[in-house]
């Protein structure tokens, strides 16, 4: 089952709406395991929550991380490019509704961004497993931060061993990466890896294959469709303890990764 039908209903269902908007970033962040370990990695960089920072949420979504950065350091500004012109529309509401003129978002295709030592971080979550020329990206995202500045990307791994899973990655232009992989297109495009966090352990696997794969199996399926909820409920509490499990298990291998690099030499 593709996720892309299941973001359009959502969208739909939250535009022009604050609270709901507000409700389904939290539930984000909750239900998915990468989040988490994308936002310990916020806790991590070298700056303090008052330094007016530069910001790119590159592919911001829904901008549930956008909304968190901007919260986080409290003078930093941030922009938001993403390529569906109705998310970039609905984040643009949300951040006028909310008051926040240290945040707006542009439609803009990722791999032909030209800028040139202008932000402190980039963030990129869910992005580089769909692009062909990935290096290329990352070379550009090099080009993009100042001397020093942090790129944080979340993106799945190669170390996948349940090969059904497949059809979840339908949407990818490859499955993931090996740690040796992404090692050398760091270095080819000029970046220092700082940290590299493996998600998704035996835990963290685990809990997506009950919580989120069956839930959206259920979801694919006219005659389970609407028992889904119901057994999302009912399992959560169990994957929330396997996340948890996941989040502080010292993970040698998963099928996520999280990497923290910086513009220059360690």
């Amino acid at each position: 089952m593709e996720y892309e039908p299941v973001k359009t209903v959502i969208a739909q269902t939250i535009r022009n709406n604050t609270v709901l908007r507000r409700l389904l970033f939290s539930g984000l962040h909750l239900v998915f395991l990468r989040s988490w370990y994308t936002r310990r990695e916020f806790r991590r960089l070298p700056w303090s929550k008052s330094d007016p920072i530069l910001i790119l949420d590159a592919g911001s979504g829904f901008g549930q991380y956008s909304d968190t950065l901007i919260r986080r350091f409290k003078q930093a500004t941030l922009v938001g490019r993403e390529l569906n012109p109705n998310h970039v529309a609905d984040s643009n509401q949300f951040a006028k509704a909310m008051g926040c003129n240290r945040m707006r978002f542009e439609e803009a295709d990722l791999t032909q961004m030209t800028d040139q030592e202008q932000f402190d971080l980039i963030l990129s979550v869910d992005v580089l497993e769909h692009i062909e020329h990935d290096v290329d990206l990352l070379t550009r995202y090099q080009k993009a931060l100042k001397p020093g500045g942090r790129l944080i990307i979340s993106t799945p791994s190669t170390e996948r061993t349940h090969h059904e899973d497949g059809e979840f990655v339908d949407e990818h232009f490859r499955d993931g990466y090996s740690e040796a992989d992404i090692r050398d297109k760091m270095t080819q495009a000029g970046l220092t890896i700082k940290q590299l966090v493996w998600g998704y352990g035996i835990w963290g696997d685990l809990s997506w294959r009950m919580g989120i794969r069956n839930t959206m199996k259920l979801l694919g399926n006219k005659w389970t469709r609407l028992i889904a909820p119901l057994y999302f409920i009912v399992t959560f509490p169990v994957v929330l303890l396997l996340m948890g499990l996941d989040y502080v298990w010292p993970n040698q291998k998963g099928t996520g990764l999280v990497v923290t690099a910086m513009k220059g030499a360690a």
